[in-house]
């Protein structure tokens, strides 16, 4: 009988597995022009690169920010590093399970602490629909003030915005119905308990299911919190605005100095609004193509892959690997608190025998 693998070892080889298929994604993007961008990132200065890797690192302390004051509701000792670590499992569990299980371990991590599975569930899928929302809020005041002079030579990127935000809206709007009205939420549930009866959708149709449970379990107490949503919508703002930002800072690490940060950044946001309309694989492919689509009408394109490389180092791969290490760190924490449990647990019933 084979041994199974133990928790450390299944991390290490899903964390190598997942890593290598997006090296591979990536160098078959990039393939047609690696020697220019080798070129360009070997021009950076040590200082430039850390503070893309930085920018990067502070989107996911806001992130785990956001997380401590959704959570400190419930659990009031709740710590900033438990928050970061619920943070960098979601990190993980989106690359790892292709965004299936991203939810589930953190509320898996959640629950260890004293919540309840789907309260868990709920407080998770909330972020995200603060998230998306504030992405779509904060791409339309960038689009109000810069607009105007980035499209005016290129109107024909303008139906790709149009078409990201029409799927953005939509995908809030159901959000929001799911949260908000209980007989939208009972039609959603009867339609996919339906699929559940089809053998090829059974799965995905559990999941969903889940999904939406989770996401209207959330709403009822969060709605009844308005300030704790608008705190939540300005750190989401100044989160994405960091984010946007780097582009920039990419740009001026290579010597690229001929656009301003307003500009990088409505360019970035409505590049995150297209991405959100296309589809991706563990969160790899839909920003990188609607990145390429938008600058390269800017900028050279061995220009714009090293930009996109950097930015995909400092928001992706980075974050990726910190993750893994974390979850790592969690899976042994908790593993070997398990087999302490377990043994003392056996030494109880050994004393108790030996007592009778």
């Amino acid at each position: 009988m084979r041994k199974s693998l133990s928790p450390k070892k299944k991390i290490v080889c899903s964390a190598t597995l997942s890593f290598l298929t997006l090296f591979t994604l990536l160098w078959f993007v990039f393939r047609n022009h690696y020697k220019e961008i080798f070129q360009n990132i070997q021009t950076a200065s040590i200082r430039g690169l850390l503070w893309i890797l930085c920018m990067g690192f502070v989107y996911q302390l806001l992130d785990s920010l956001l997380c401590l004051i959704f959570v400190r509701r419930t659990i009031r000792f709740f710590s900033f590093k438990q928050a970061v670590e619920v943070t960098l499992l979601g990190v993980f569990g989106n690359v790892v399970t292709l965004s299936v299980g991203s939810i589930p371990m953190q509320s898996a991590y959640l629950h260890r602490k004293g919540m309840e599975p789907g309260e868990a569930a709920g407080i998770m899928s909330m972020e995200y629909v603060l998230h998306k929302s504030t992405i779509l809020l904060c791409s339309s005041v960038l689009l109000l003030l810069e607009g105007q002079k980035l499209f005016r030579q290129h109107r024909n990127l303008l139906r790709y915005v149009v078409f990201g935000y029409l799927i953005c809206i939509i995908i809030i709007i159901l959000l929001i119905l799911i949260c908000t009205l209980e007989n939208f939420y009972r039609f959603i549930c009867k339609g996919i308990c339906r699929l559940e009866s089809l053998s090829k959708w059974a799965d995905r149709a559990i999941q969903w299911k889940q999904q939406v449970d989770a996401l209207h379990i959330g709403a009822k107490d969060l709605l009844h919190t308005p300030n704790i949503i608008l705190v939540g919508v300005g750190i989401n703002a100044i989160k994405l605005m960091g984010l946007y930002s780097i582009p920039y800072l990419c740009m001026r690490a290579i010597g690229i100095d001929y656009f301003s940060l307003i500009q990088i950044q409505t360019l970035s946001a409505l590049a995150h609004v297209i991405s959100n309309a296309l589809p991706n694989i563990a969160g790899m492919g839909s920003v990188e193509a609607a990145f390429l689509l938008l600058f390269s009408c800017y900028m050279d394109a061995a220009d714009v892959s090293s930009v996109l490389v950097l930015y995909r180092l400092s928001t992706y791969f980075v974050p990726f690997l910190l993750s893994a290490f974390a979850t790592e760190r969690i899976g042994l924490r908790l593993y070997t608190k398990e087999r302490s449990n377990t043994s003392m647990h056996t030494s109880n019933q050994e004393e108790n025998h030996g007592i009778s």
